[in-house]
């Protein structure tokens, strides 16, 4: 009989220091809020998925333009960045 063991979660974990604040995740991601926030026009890349939520263009679209040279991006491992300022400038010429 196989016997399976409940995993418990530990919940999102603050520690401040001063006024410097560290947060450590579950999940690996840092909050959505606070000090870790940048807004998009500031960020130097975002993912497919965020590009396509801020100009409403489909993802096959974007990968489409990112083939053709028409937007710049980047591989990090096997996940591809668009690069925001390239983004913009696209948009900007439309």
């Amino acid at each position: 009989m196989l016997r399976v063991r409940p995993v418990l979660l530990r919940p999102d974990v603050r520690i401040s220091i001063g006024s410097m604040t560290a947060h450590f995740s579950v999940n690996g991601k840092a909050p959505p809020e606070g000090p870790a926030h940048i807004p998009f026009k500031e960020r130097l890349t975002c993912s497919v998925s965020d590009a396509s939520k801020a100009t409403g263009l489909s993802r096959s679209v974007l990968y489409i333009m990112m083939k053709a040279g028409e937007i710049e991006w980047t591989k990090v491992g096997a996940r591809r960045l668009v690069r925001v300022p390239s983004l913009l400038r696209f948009i900007e010429s439309e």
